[in-house]
């Protein structure tokens, strides 16, 4: 299997990210402390730093 391009890669969190958002859009704004290597991983892929780290949160804790 070919590796994914990191665009392709990106687009496909953003739209998943999209189907796992809850119906109400019930959000709560709280502050976190990253490790920097973490937050850089997650910056490198562009827009959608808080869609994408809400998406793979969703998935780690196994909310879908």
């Amino acid at each position: 299997m070919k590796p994914m391009r990191a665009a392709t890669r990106r687009r496909l969190i953003q739209r998943c990210a999209k189907l796992l958002r809850p119906n109400d859009q019930s959000k709560q704004q709280v502050t976190i402390l990253l490790d920097l290597d973490v937050l850089e991983k997650l910056k490198r892929d562009g827009k959608g730093l808080q869609t994408r780290t809400n998406a793979l949160l969703r998935d780690a804790l196994g909310l879908r």
